[in-house]
């Protein structure tokens, strides 16, 4: 089944996927649950024979799920959590799905079950990029270019838009934060990510064209492009590091130029980079 079904990048909402069939039609996640890699994916804890690694769980959006190795027919690699789980020292498993908004992941929690068998001892969450840093949200922060000063990325954002979806997603990260402390009984470490500064392209749904679409110009722009995607990156690591009970792996600066399977996704090296960034985290490097 696997090999009839492709993902294509939502345009509205960053980081999100919709899968299709041969014929065109979208998929719905209950049935990529079926399928024989998202069970193994989505897995309960095998307490038999791994009693010696490291176990740990997770949920979000496609920076830890891409669905592959399906995903790789349109170009991406693993994802930094393939990696952790590949690594023999660690059992993973997780909830992600390349579906999930961050709203989602609050109010569903599919987390719970895996993180209330006091099994795990981290718990990883990649989620909110969807509030802030691309596709249609990315295009409501962005004022016109002939609004700013050309230099101050903040008098080309709607900074009380921007401080909005931030307080929603410090919320949020608490709310998930107290929900698991109390359900493993503070067995369970969450560890969270920035994201790294990304690389608008002039053909990318969830950058390039929401920018060019507010007037600017992905080349003569570019310093100022940089400035403003910095500022949102660098405002939701000042929002997570407010929160409490959890561990900030700021990934800042990993992913180099070339290390992106498209704007938002790190690939190869990039991902690798990052999956090392949460090893450390969890005290194996």
């Amino acid at each position: 089944m696997d090999s009839a079904l492709f993902l294509k990048p939502n345009e509205a909402v960053a980081l999100v996927y919709d899968v299709y069939d041969s014929r065109g039609q979208i998929v719905p996640r209950q049935r990529m649950y079926k399928t024989a890699t998202e069970k193994r994916r989505r897995s309960a804890p095998d307490r038999l024979g791994t009693q010696e690694r490291i176990r740990v769980t997770s949920d979000g959006d496609s920076w830890i799920n891409i669905l592959w190795p399906m995903s790789a027919v349109a170009g991406y690699d693993h994802t930094f959590f393939d990696l952790v789980e590949a690594d023999s020292r660690f059992y993973a498993t997780g909830t992600a799905y390349p579906g999930d908004t961050f709203q989602q992941v609050r109010t569903e929690k599919d987390y719970r079950q895996n993180v209330a068998s006091e099994s795990f001892k981290y718990f990883i969450v990649s989620a909110g990029g969807n509030d802030f840093i691309g596709g249609g949200a990315l295009f409501e922060l962005l004022r016109w270019r002939d609004e700013g000063n050309g230099n101050d990325p903040t008098t080309h954002l709607n900074m009380s838009w921007l401080q909005m979806s931030l307080d929603t997603l410090r919320s949020g990260y608490q709310e998930i934060a107290d929900d698991v402390r109390q359900i493993s009984h503070g067995r369970t470490t969450m560890l969270v990510n920035t994201y790294d500064y990304p690389i608008p392209r002039a053909n990318g749904v969830w950058l390039g064209k929401p920018l060019m679409r507010r007037g600017y110009n992905l080349q003569t722009d570019k310093v100022l492009i940089t400035k403003i995607l910095k500022h949102l990156i660098d405002s939701f690591y000042a929002t997570l590091i407010q929160v409490r009970h959890i561990i900030v792996v700021d990934v800042r600066n990993t992913v180099k130029a070339g290390q992106w399977t498209d704007e938002l996704h790190p690939r190869g090296k990039g991902a690798e980079a990052v999956a090392n960034k949460f090893k450390a985290a969890m005290g194996v490097t």
